[in-house]
């Protein structure tokens, strides 16, 4: 996807947090191309696959060059021997028309999350859906939130709750709730929902990029409807 920014926070366990911002080239006006982890199987140096490699370059650059900060008691909380509590607010995320932002939070190692809150400053009974992985990799779990506004400004409130577990629990763990959208990390989440037997048919279009030889299926907002190749040839 093409955007003009990503913001990526690592936070560690002991309440310290490494805050990096990467914006489009200022001297090549390129905008960035990123995949989100999961989407590839080739390495990558965090939550972001860069599709240029002097971006990927880039950002280990600057991320290298961040420094770690240690969070206050507004923002992070140890509730008890194995909780904690993250919170955190964001305004005026550059998004202009056209533009799109990405923010990304790595959760400290082997913890996994089970609160999660991404709410409207404005309106906190506004929910914003976001994307949940866990990285393997990295031994951390990813919180991505697409901010796009038509405004050109985009603002959120993240509040996550998340506890520390052993290998095997972070392994075993998969997060999820009714705000949680993992369609561009784990295309399997289409499957919920339907017989086994259309879900070769969900795989074929979403992972391969086929057409729809017979009547299939796709998800729109969350629901699966029947359609023919038509209908998918003229939405894409």
């Amino acid at each position: 996807m093409f955007v003009n920014t990503v913001i990526v926070e690592q936070l560690e366990s002991d309440g310290q947090l490494k805050t990096l911002e990467l914006n489009t080239n200022s001297s090549t006006k390129e905008v960035l191309v990123i995949s989100l982890a999961g989407e590839y199987t080739r390495e990558r140096s965090g939550p972001f696959h860069f599709r240029d490699p002097k971006d990927e370059k880039r950002y280990m650059r600057e991320l290298n060059s961040c420094i770690y900060e240690k969070l206050g008691p507004s923002k992070f909380k140890k509730l008890s021997q194995k909780e904690y509590l993250y919170s955190t607010c964001w305004y005026d995320v550059p998004t202009e028309r056209g533009d799109l932002s990405y923010y990304a939070l790595y959760l400290p190692e082997y913890c996994i999350p089970t609160i999660l809150s991404v709410s409207d400053p404005l309106d906190n009974q506004r929910e914003f859906r976001r994307t949940v992985f866990r990285d393997e990799e990295e031994k951390r779990y990813i919180v991505y939130l697409e901010c796009r506004s038509r405004k050109g400004k985009f603002n959120f409130d993240l509040k996550c709750q998340f506890k520390s577990s052993t290998r095997t629990e972070f392994l075993e763990f998969d997060f999820d709730d009714a705000f949680n959208d993992n369609r561009w990390v784990n295309p399997k989440e289409y499957e919920r929902g339907i017989s086994q037997e259309k879900s070769s048919i969900i795989q074929a279009f979403f992972i391969n990029n086929n057409y729809i030889q017979n009547a299939g299926i796709v998800a729109q907002d969350g629901n699966f409807q029947e359609v023919n190749v038509t209908q998918i040839k003229d939405n894409t």
